[in-house]
């Protein structure tokens, strides 16, 4: 079972054994997903959060090598995730400290005392991100919520003693708070400690005017007042229930608003944070928490359910929108409106496609709106690009196109632009997976055709002693190995590598319905890297071949096509994973294309002499090739966590 500590330290075990994160950013994504588990999260969201003074294209880099960082030492399982968002999987077995002294219900005070055990200090102390500042002070309010509720219990039960213990507990943690001073005195109070009651008193105006430069409140006074004069411990118990938390964030929201406060720092709007979720704002409340979050860089979402309607927030964000000029808040705003129901949202969405100058803002915007069904904006966008060609509306045309689709009677657009600044902008999306196929794709071609290229070698000096000798009078063992081996990893290598990459290409710039034929098209071509490597062999050599160039030169580049077409099936589709049952199939299906094509090219190559042993050397060689490169390739791309 995996057991994280945040509260107090920043801790993984797996199975009883301590884990070893050294990525602080690793460590800030785990604890904001685990704080947060069975919620699926955008990526760029999380890029923003965890890397804000990065741009959007190193801060999603970042984002991939943390989370690749996290899979390896806690286990892939525990992040699923897709092209599009993550989350920690909450279905998994795992414990969290914070969690325990969240849960809800109403435990005995035993089961409180138990709860509380595992607070062990402010959330994830030494981390500066801008949300832990949020997470720590809710944490906190429900520490010191649930643990007033200790001592209230304890008083009421007459455990003076623990009712004590966990007064100093309280205020051991580093904070000033009078309810643990006050519970103390009545616990001294109650074991016969007149004088003890004192010194707590004395303790708490201490410290209450050395960190606050405060004197204690009425309340405090007038419970060491009654206790010193002889008043009856029980008697004080419950005797003034404290203000609610949502009248003192009423308040302290009323006075900044009082004050002209545009913007809330990071700790006022932690305080209101750490209120109750189910609280609510009226609108100009709402208006301030929202234009803050916004500022700070940390989730918005929180503030938008509290807002008094749908409709406000909405307002509050189009607002915002049109008060901050940075690219990075208005993105946040738009992927807010996408994520909330209704018309107004679609409304504004629209209104910022048409309006928005930065293209991928206006992007953005344009895709959210298509998602729900508006082809006004497309249309919109349509004639402001055959207008004057304008670039923010290409990028927002494009990106509809691509991530959407265009409406059957869609009027006539400029189709040369379009294509090309489709194919870039998949490019752009696509490259590091296309890089990372081809190389894969290389790596594992050229073992497969370095092993082909060193069996018959083996072969040879089993089976054929006098070719053997033959041979070793010209070059030594060693270095006839060696030569092949070498010649396999450049043929396969550059074989596997150009599949690879044209099948990439051919997923990215074609629409879905041709990306069939066109990554075979593609595949294709790049099989001539093949037949050049065979052709040159046979021309310079005479191996697997009998007749003039004028004849097998076609014929091997026939082979090299088929073959590069049989390979194509081999590559799943960009951003899909195959299984390994699936995956072996399609590797079947191409080795008994390669396999075909390759007896049939031997064949030709050789004319007649089929039965002689040159061409069943060839035909070994060729269906050697047939098998174990399609099954170097399979193995070689199979999708690992560098790959998210």
């Amino acid at each position: 079972m995996l057991e994280v500590r945040l509260l107090g330290q920043f801790e993984v075990n797996k199975e009883g054994e301590r884990i070893d994160i050294p990525s602080r950013p690793a460590q800030s994504l785990l604890a904001y997903l685990i704080l947060r588990a069975g919620t699926a999260h955008r990526r760029e969201k999380l890029a923003g959060l965890l890397w804000p003074d990065s741009d959007e294209k190193n801060a999603r880099g970042n984002l991939r090598h943390a989370i690749w960082r996290l899979r390896q030492a806690i286990g892939a399982e525990y992040i699923p995730s897709d092209k599009i968002s993550l989350s920690f999987d909450a279905d998994r077995e795992y414990w969290l400290d914070s969690a325990v002294v969240e849960r809800a219900g109403q435990p005995s005070t035993d089961g409180l005392m138990r709860d509380l055990a595992v607070y062990g200090g402010e959330l994830l102390p030494g981390f500066y991100d801008d949300w832990t500042v949020l997470d720590r002070e809710r944490l906190r309010a429900v520490f010191e919520g649930k643990i007033q509720t200790l001592l209230d219990k304890l008083l009421a039960e007459q455990r003076w003693q623990e009712a004590s213990e966990w007064g100093e507990r309280w205020i051991a943690l580093g904070y000033v708070p009078e309810p643990a001073y006050r519970a103390m005195m009545i616990a001294a109070a109650g074991m016969g400690d007149t004088a003890g009651v004192a010194a707590i008193f004395r303790r708490c105006e201490d410290a209450l005017r050395a960190e606050l430069g405060v004197d204690p409140s009425e309340r405090t006074r007038r419970v060491y007042q009654e206790l010193s004069s002889g008043g009856a411990p029980q008697a004080l118990i419950d005797a003034e229930p404290p203000p609610s938390a949502a009248v003192g964030v009423e308040r302290m929201l009323a006075g900044w608003r009082d004050q002209g406060v545009e913007v809330l720092d990071v700790a006022s709007l932690a305080i209101v944070y750490a209120a109750s979720p189910e609280q609510r704002f009226d609108e100009l409340d709402s208006s301030l928490l929202i234009r803050s979050a916004l500022a700070h860089d940390v989730d918005v979402e929180p503030w938008l359910t509290r807002a008094p309607s749908e409709a406000a927030a909405i307002e509050a964000l189009i607002q915002s929108f049109d008060e901050y000029p940075r690219p990075q808040i208005r993105k946040r705003i738009v992927r807010a409106l996408d994520g909330m129901e209704g018309k107004d949202a679609a409304r504004a969405l629209g209104d910022i496609a048409i309006k928005e100058d930065n293209p991928s803002i206006r992007a953005e915007a344009a895709v959210a709106a298509a998602r729900r069904g508006s082809q006004q904006v497309t249309e919109y966008l349509r004639l402001e690009l055959i207008a004057d060609g304008d670039g923010s509306a290409l990028a927002a045309f494009v990106a509809v196109a691509d991530e959407v689709g265009l409406p059957q009677e869609i009027g006539p657009y400029p189709g040369f632009p379009v294509a090309f600044e489709l194919g870039r902008r998949r490019w752009r999306r696509w490259k590091p997976a296309i890089l990372r196929q081809s190389l894969r794709a290389a790596l594992g071609g050229g073992s497969a055709m370095a092993f082909v290229a060193v069996l018959p070698v083996l072969i040879v000096a089993v089976l054929d002693p006098v070719l053997l000798r033959e041979t070793l009078e010209v070059v030594t063992l060693p270095i006839w190995i060696v030569i092949n081996t070498v010649m396999g990893l450049v043929w396969g290598g550059a074989q596997g590598g150009a599949i690879g990459l044209a099948v990439g290409i051919a997923d990215t710039i074609s629409m879905p319905a041709r990306r069939g034929r066109l990554r075979v098209l593609f595949a294709g071509l790049a099989g001539l890297i093949h037949s050049t490597f065979v052709i040159f062999t046979a021309a310079t050599g005479g191996t697997w071949t009998s007749v003039e160039p004028i004849i097998f030169i076609p014929i091997y580049t026939a082979y090299g096509l088929i073959v590069g077409m049989g390979l194509s099936i081999v590559f799943p589709r960009l951003g899909q994973v195959r299984e390994w049952r699936p995956q072996l199939i399609e590797m079947a299906k191409s080795s008994l294309v390669a396999a075909t094509s390759g007896v049939i090219a031997v064949y030709l190559a050789h004319g007649a002499s089929l039965k002689s042993s040159e061409a069943t050397g060839s035909l070994t060689a060729f269906l050697l090739y047939a098998i174990l490169f399609p099954l170097g390739i399979t193995l070689a791309i199979q999708r690992g966590p560098d790959m998210d």
